[in-house]
């Protein structure tokens, strides 16, 4: 059995894909020419992080070259391309930039810790939390269990030494209320017991989503799904339509905005959200088997809802095909469910038809 605290941030990591501004995806043919009109730091820190959320991936690692040329102790010039590297690996349960990431990772954390000691301010502490909070999502995914726990633990303790430094900044509150939404799960153990923490959690989000000087966007990707979890469709599904308007392709929104239709009895906008979501996978240059596998198991049983047999069993035996295909080496689970899960679903379903 996993420790205590190491399910409460498993939780909270996988709700959240990250602590700071992850939620973007890459296109090869979406990606544009860097454009920088004002080269100071907030500009290009602002710029890069409305491009990741564009799937502008070529103009936001130009522009943290900028950022390190001009500002070559700022940490910020280094988080930044790891978030692009980490969204990459989300979005799409590959591996293929850990190399890339970790190397980001350790010259943030180095640089930051040699900024905290003459400058120990809340932005220093907050490029802290949020880089410790990307390594110990990244630690988890890879099975990593102690050293994410041990990096879990610097993420939280930074994040609260952020906001206790200065309250009107409320980004840290994301890593926070999702902490203590894990910690809601974990210890109700199915029973609701900790709703306040829940309610407090939820809180938090609602501000930072309103007031958050960088991670607005993300803290309405938390709320979603953080209503999806409690049962919440109809909220969950409003907060889907903002975002899918804003950011139509990204496959996190795809994929919720799916389930959330499963969930509503709306299959047929379901399977055309699966069917979109399978469009973008298999246009990355190496699209998960585990990822196509789970989505054409839930086209399968979609259509064994509607009674299409035919279709429902096409769509299983290229389920089957992709689990088979499967490489533990290459790629990572999703936020709700594991490999073996999805195997194990293929083949009660296989049964069942």
């Amino acid at each position: 059995m996993r420790p205590l605290f190491c399910r409460i941030f498993l939780s909270l990591s996988l709700l959240a894909c990250s602590e700071w501004f992850i939620c973007g995806d890459i296109n090869s043919q979406t990606l544009s020419s860097p454009t920088v009109a004002t080269p100071d730091r907030e500009s290009l820190i602002r710029q890069s992080i409305l491009q990741i959320h564009q799937e502008k991936y070529d103009s936001v690692l130009a522009n943290c070259a900028i950022l390190r040329e001009q500002y070559p102790d700022d940490p910020a010039g280094y988080l930044i391309p790891a978030d692009v590297y980490q969204t990459i690996m989300s979005d799409y349960r590959v591996r293929i930039f850990e190399a890339e990431f970790d190397s980001l990772i350790k010259l943030t954390i180095k640089i930051v810790r040699k900024s905290l000691k003459t400058d120990a301010t809340p932005d220093n502490y907050f490029i802290l939390g949020a880089a410790e909070g990307y390594r110990s999502f990244h630690r988890f995914r890879r099975g990593e269990w102690l050293s994410a726990i041990n990096s879990a633990r610097t993420c939280i303790k930074s994040l609260r030494f952020a906001n206790k430094l200065d309250t009107s900044f409320v980004d840290p509150l994301l890593g926070l209320a999702l902490f203590e939404y894990g910690q809601s799960k974990a210890l109700s153990l199915g029973l609701d017991l900790f709703s306040k923490k829940r309610k407090n959690a939820i809180k938090m989000l609602k501000r930072t989503e309103k007031d958050g000087r960088y991670v607005s966007t993300s803290a309405s990707y938390a709320l979603q799904l953080i209503y999806y979890e409690t049962g919440q469709f109809g909220s969950a599904l409003e907060l889907n339509d903002k975002l899918s308007q804003e950011f139509p392709l990204n496959p996190v929104g795809l994929y919720n905005r799916a389930l959330l239709f499963e969930k509503m009895d709306r299959l047929a906008d379901a399977i055309a959200i699966w069917k979109k979501l399978i469009s973008r996978i298999e246009a990355f240059e190496q699209p998960s088997n585990n990822y196509l596998a789970e989505c054409h198991y839930h086209l399968a049983d979609l259509y064994r809802r509607l009674g299409q047999t035919s279709s429902a069993s096409e769509e299983l035996a290229k389920a089957e095909k992709y689990a088979g295909l499967y490489r533990r080496d290459q790629e990572m689970d999703g936020p709700y469910t594991n490999f073996k899960d999805i195997k194990k679903a293929i083949k009660r379903a296989r049964k069942d038809l």
